[in-house]
């Protein structure tokens, strides 16, 4: 008998989760008999306060507060909603499914902690260490990290809903599935991290570096990416609809597949990029850099191309109807099988592109002197009137 309560009690759950309740029953006993075997720090003042602290600027009240020494305690299933915990040492504590509700953690250390599906919702994180933390599914909502350090970390399907997360490091981590919905990430880092299949739906990252990140299927629609460096970055299958990239660097960056229909990517940078069966419908794309990239079988109807370069691209089997390409540089690009019904020329540079089997019949503003430096083949289609030479072999 003493084995069993000695189990539930080093085993047991909070009654309130939502877990099975056989895990609870020795803990709901204590609880009867006036004593929670779990840690209990409800809105308590763990950290110690000088007495003038009320007194004191921002600045000087966290530098004035000593620090709770909690490092390597078991805190699992704790309340500590509300409480004070600025300056806390909690490396290597187990604080799984704690109770952090409203919690202030400012500038707290807690690496190498397990905070396993542990509620932080409305918390204060800002400037808090939390390199190589267990957050796998835990519940970060609407929460202040700003300038906090995940860095290492495991934050696989945590959410971080509508939280404060500017300045952020999350270089290395592994935030799979974790879901960034309405966050503020600007000017966060989250280089050679894995955010695969992450939801960042109308996530701001502007100014954000996304360099060499795992973004394959994940959820950008209507994110902004603005001023972002996001190189060499995997974003396969990626769905990017409504996004905002403007000025954004995606040098060599994979898309294949990727979604970007009404993107707004002006003066953003594609060159290198691999767009093969990407959809750009509706995209804006005007004065951006495409040179040297690949989008065979990708969709640009009605995308906005004006003075876009184009230089060097392939574009094999591209719908291009509809779209503007005014002002645009095609040199040396290589437009195979693609279709222009509707495109509007005006103004666009043609030295050396290639048309071999392009349909250009419904092309507008399009000029004999503009088809005279480039070539086709006998299977492309021309306007009435107009002619093409045939492509060196």
């Amino acid at each position: 008998m003493l084995l069993c309560f000695y189990y539930g009690a080093i085993n047991g759950t909070q009654e309130s989760l939502d877990i099975p309740v056989k895990r609870s029953i020795i803990p709901r006993i204590f609880n009867v008999i006036g004593f929670d075997i779990f840690a209990n720090f409800y809105e308590k003042d763990v950290s110690i306060k000088p007495d003038n602290y009320s007194l004191l600027s921002e600045e000087y009240k966290i530098k004035s507060v000593k620090g709770a020494n909690l490092r390597g305690k078991d805190l699992r299933y704790a309340n500590a909603y509300g409480a004070f915990l600025v300056k806390a040492d909690m490396r290597y504590a187990n604080l799984e499914k704690a109770n952090l509700y409203t919690a202030n953690l400012q500038n707290s250390y807690l690496q190498h902690a397990n905070l396993n599906g542990a509620y932080l919702i409305s918390a204060n994180l800002k400037n808090a260490k939390l390199d190589t933390t267990n957050l796998t599914e835990s519940h970060i909502i609407y929460a202040d990290l700003d300038s906090a350090s995940f860095r290492g970390a495991n934050t696989i399907h945590t959410a971080f809903m509508n939280s404060d997360l500017r300045h952020t490091d999350f270089r290395a981590t592994n935030c799979s599935t974790a879901m960034f919905d309405d966050a503020n990430l600007q000017h966060a880092d989250f280089s050679s991290s894995n955010l695969k299949m992450a939801n960042l739906s109308t996530a701001n990252l502007d100014s954000s570096q996304l360099s060499n990140v795992n973004l394959y299927m994940a959820n950008l629609t209507g994110a902004k990416l603005r001023w972002a460096v996001v190189r060499n970055a995997t974003l396969d299958s990626t769905i990017m609809v409504n996004v905002n990239i403007y000025m954004a660097d995606l040098w060599n960056a994979k898309l294949r597949f990727a979604r970007l229909d009404r993107a707004i990517a002006d003066s953003a940078i594609l060159r290198e990029a691999n767009l093969f069966g990407a959809s750009l419908e509706g995209a804006a794309l005007a004065g951006a850099n495409l040179t040297s990239a690949i989008f065979d079988s990708a969709n640009f109807s009605s995308a906005y191309l004006k003075n876009a370069d184009m230089f060097n691209s392939r574009f094999n089997g591209v719908n291009f109807g509809k779209a503007n390409l005014q002002g645009a540089n095609l040199e040396d690009a290589d437009f195979q099988e693609a279709k222009f019904a509707g495109a509007n020329f005006k103004g666009a540079k043609f030295l050396r592109a290639k048309f071999k089997g392009a349909d250009l019949s419904g092309a507008k503003n399009l000029t004999q002197g503009q088809l005279d430096e480039a070539c086709g083949d006998s299977t492309t289609i021309l306007p009435p009137g107009l002619t093409i030479k045939p492509c060196p072999e």
